[in-house]
């Protein structure tokens, strides 16, 4: 009963981080653009970018591997709310910063869904795809602490930037 409940809760929980993925690529979106004088924050965000495609893949074998699908409505409203969290800072003075910060949590979003979701496959007894679940959960790891060492100095770009009147928005 307990691994029944688990394989419930491991199903619903993967069609969730999936969603959360597609979450991340709209909210990554809104930044690219914004990043043109930050090169180095521009090449770190491509990159996760095809990192959090690479995860897609990843939790698309699971679904596959337990022939199972993923929820479209729930990557819907994932990507809506992700478009409408780039949006809520269109108008900020310093939205760069803003952006910045709202991935950072984001990222530590991902990681505790990781967490959990690693949690449930052992319960439900999937081990197979730990392998899967944990690259995912190390590049999510790697990237959230590369956008918090990170904002000290988009902080200080969006302070330069202002200091000189230019504007911290894309």
């Amino acid at each position: 009963m307990l691994e029944d409940t688990a394989h419930r809760l491991f199903l619903n929980a993967l069609r969730n981080v999936r969603a959360i993925e597609h979450e991340g690529l709209a909210l990554m979106g809104h930044q690219f653009g914004q990043l043109e004088h930050l090169p180095e924050q521009r090449a770190a965000l491509q990159r996760h970018r095809l990192e959090t495609e690479e995860q897609i893949r990843r939790l698309d074998e699971i679904f596959a591997g337990l022939h199972e699908e993923p929820s479209t409505l729930k990557e819907a409203a994932g990507a809506l709310l992700g478009n409408l969290a780039g949006f809520s800072h269109k108008l900020a003075d310093d939205e760069i910063l803003k952006n910045h910060l709202a991935l950072t949590a984001f990222e530590n979003l991902e990681i505790a869904s990781y967490l959990g979701l690693i949690v449930l496959a052992r319960a439900s007894g999937f081990n197979a795809y730990l392998p899967h679940l944990q690259a995912n959960l190390a590049e999510e790891r790697a990237m959230a602490a590369w956008l918090h060492a990170g904002v000290p100095e988009i902080t200080r770009n969006v302070l330069a930037r202002a200091a000189f009147g230019q504007s911290a928005r894309a």
